[in-house]
């Protein structure tokens, strides 16, 4: 979870895997962009996919 400067919330990282990267590599590098946090993965838990969709009106 982040912190947007003068946000009062949080907000999960944004961001995406590119073609053909690792399972790791996206979250080392969307961490470093997002909150400037260098991080190692030790072991994955499992992968999970949510979908959730939004009516507005």
């Amino acid at each position: 979870m982040q912190n947007a400067e003068g946000d009062d919330g949080y907000a999960f990282i944004g961001g995406h895997a590119a073609f053909g990267e690792t399972t790791d590599e996206p979250l080392v590098r969307e961490f470093k962009e997002e909150i400037g946090a260098d991080i190692k993965i030790k072991r994955l838990l499992r992968h999970l996919t949510i979908w959730a969709t939004s009516e507005l009106g």
